[in-house]
């Protein structure tokens, strides 16, 4: 079980300073990895206020093939005549490593990306790494 928190504050020229929380759970169960996030971000002049929650889970079928799958979403609070937007994401990513070489691929979905209404995003990535 492994348990974390954390604090973060911006300070802005403009005075919109920021300050953010975090707080997380994981528990690893033989080869299943499971957690849990929690983050608040606050300004009180600028329209970067939310708040977000992440699930995931993690599954090691063997020493060389690793799956997991991770889902989310984030509350953006507008200011004044901004309207708040909930932003849902998942993704799910392989990786099978052998050696010095692993291969990795992930596949990624947002609906209403960054906190903008109707910005949809989806991205596939694969990713070959060799290390000498």
């Amino acid at each position: 079980l492994t348990v974390g928190a954390g604090y973060s504050e911006v300070e802005a020229d403009s005075g919109k300073d920021t300050e953010g929380y975090a707080g997380f759970v994981k528990y690893a169960f033989g080869p299943v990895t499971v957690g849990a996030q929690r983050n608040i971000t606050t300004s009180a002049t600028e329209a970067s206020a939310a708040e977000g929650n992440q699930m995931s889970i993690a599954f090691n079928v063997n020493e060389n093939l690793a799956v997991s799958y991770s889902d989310g979403e984030i509350d953006h609070f507008g200011v004044g005549a901004n309207a708040d937007v909930e932003e849902d994401f998942s993704s799910v990513n392989v990786s099978y490593t052998s050696g010095g070489m692993t291969l990795a691929a992930q596949r990624a979905e947002a609906d209403n990306s960054a906190g903008v209404l109707n910005s949809d995003e989806e991205k596939t990535e694969i990713v070959l790494s060799l290390a000498f």
